[in-house]
């Protein structure tokens, strides 16, 4: 005889990505999100999705949807994302990127630098 165990709702929590590639980002004063111009590939700011707040290498796009990689540089796993979702990187944002995915002490003291140039709001 079968016995009905009781329904176990299963909640699955969203884990936030940590990393390096996800800096603190907030808009300064007077600054407006500038959106990512369609076949300019390189680093952006993922501002819509699972991955917001994520920066990224924008590699290829097809129809509205583009390719990047939030993780680091290519071979590693990518997301199809839309095209609206995209922000051009700020200067230091896109040398942090860089920093981190091609150095891993320079990354370090990349991302603190960028952690105490925001926090004092520069």
């Amino acid at each position: 005889m079968r016995t009905s165990k009781t329904a176990q709702s299963k909640t699955r929590t969203k884990r936030p990505l940590a990393g390096p590639t996800l800096v603190p980002w907030t808009l300064q004063d007077g600054e407006e999100i500038e959106r990512a111009v369609r076949g300019r590939y390189g680093v952006v700011r993922i501002t819509g999705g699972r991955f917001k707040g994520h920066l990224g290498l924008y590699d290829d796009d097809e129809g509205a949807d583009a390719f990047v990689y939030p993780r680091g540089l290519p071979p590693t796993p990518y997301i199809v994302c839309r095209h609206a979702s995209l922000a051009k990187a700020r200067e230091d944002e896109v040398a942090l990127w860089w920093a981190v995915n091609t150095n891993q002490i320079a990354s370090r003291i990349a991302v603190r630098d960028f952690r105490r140039q925001h926090e004092r709001g520069e």
